[in-house]
């Protein structure tokens, strides 16, 4: 089983373009964070301030454990037209690939730019016959998009499913 070659970047994926994160990136990313935890942490009686700084502790754990847990991770942003609206972040190993996260900005949720991506990666994946796999909330709507590309749910671990999807063979007429 051969791996991909390296990915060169930027990249464009669909209507979105893919380059490593940098430093410069951080303050996006965090407010990016802060809208993925919004429903959850609206729950609680904390204010913005308390909200806002459990987020930023959060979000810097989440990196540190991905980081370190993963030596096969990229870490993406996604722009559109030049500005920032996303980020991705995938695990791109000789024997798997696994879509660690992908999220957009909240106005940009739900209009398909998700699909393009797991497109790509689900073709990465399939050239070099190398299984997916991820984990996804069972109510997050992304999970209809994983279904179509062919991902089965596996079990569920804590609050998240993991869905695995098997290489699919390559038609090259």
């Amino acid at each position: 089983m051969s791996a991909e070659p390296e990915i060169s970047l930027p990249l464009t994926v669909g209507a979105l373009q893919l380059r490593d994160i940098a430093e410069s990136d951080l303050p996006f990313l965090q407010v990016l964070y802060r809208s993925i935890r919004r429903a959850e942490l609206a729950q609680t009686e904390w204010t913005q301030e308390e909200k806002d700084a459990f987020c930023d502790a959060q979000f810097d754990l989440q990196d540190q454990y991905y980081r370190a847990n993963y030596p096969f991770g990229r870490f993406y942003l996604l722009e559109r037209n030049g500005a920032p609206v996303g980020r991705l972040h995938i695990s791109d190993g000789p024997e798997l690939l696994a879509l660690m996260e992908v999220s957009l900005s909240e106005d940009l949720r739900g209009q398909g730019l998700g699909t393009p991506i797991v497109q790509w990666l689900c073709d990465r994946a399939d050239a070099s016959a190398r299984p997916m796999r991820l984990y996804v909330e069972p109510d997050n709507p992304a999970k209809r998009l994983y279904e179509r590309f062919g991902f089965l749910p596996r079990e569920l671990h804590g609050i998240y499913l993991q869905m695995w999807r098997l290489p699919q063979a390559i038609n090259h007429d």
